[in-house]
């Protein structure tokens, strides 16, 4: 298996390119981030032609220190699925 990432550092958490991915697209954010909103993070859906999950977790734009066992847990099951 491959795994491939990308960190993208911008603004706002928009959708940068207008080409569709033909992979698939995770989304993660905080339950009280207010740098980015769940409408925001949710419009990267539109950016795959495959399938799009949303995954809020508890905590702020920084959730990652607030629910590091949550998202660990996420990323090992996105990583092992077979979709």
């Amino acid at each position: 298996m491959i795994l491939e990432n990308s960190v993208i550092r911008m603004k706002d958490s928009r959708p940068l390119c207008y080409l569709r991915s033909l992979r698939p697209i995770r989304a993660f954010g905080g339950l009280e981030d207010t740098e980015a909103s769940r409408e925001n993070l949710a419009a990267w859906s539109s950016q795959t032609n495959n399938n799009f999950n949303l995954h809020i977790l508890p905590g702020d734009h920084f959730f990652i220190n607030s629910a590091p066992s949550q998202l660990l847990q996420l990323l090992y099951s996105q990583c092992t699925s077979k979709e």
